[in-house]
């Protein structure tokens, strides 16, 4: 399972509205996009999180706190 965070303005907006999946294929669902990709990014020491960048397409949309398969 990982969180998964939108990309909004800033980390309060973004946190507020995460959500929890237990795949990529729920990701898929969730973000009504085949062709993503999870990177492995940064750590956050904001939130404490070793993010992974979440691409759909050629476009960042949000960031998990794991990796998912």
């Amino acid at each position: 399972m990982a969180k998964f965070r939108p990309q909004r303005g800033g980390l309060v907006e973004s946190l507020a509205e995460i959500k929890e999946v237990n795949s990529l294929q729920e990701l898929r669902e969730l973000l009504n996009a085949t062709n993503i990709q999870v990177i492995p990014y940064v750590y956050d020491d904001r939130n404490g999180w070793t993010s992974y960048l979440v691409i759909a397409g050629r476009e960042p949309v949000g960031f998990t706190d794991g990796p998912l398969t």
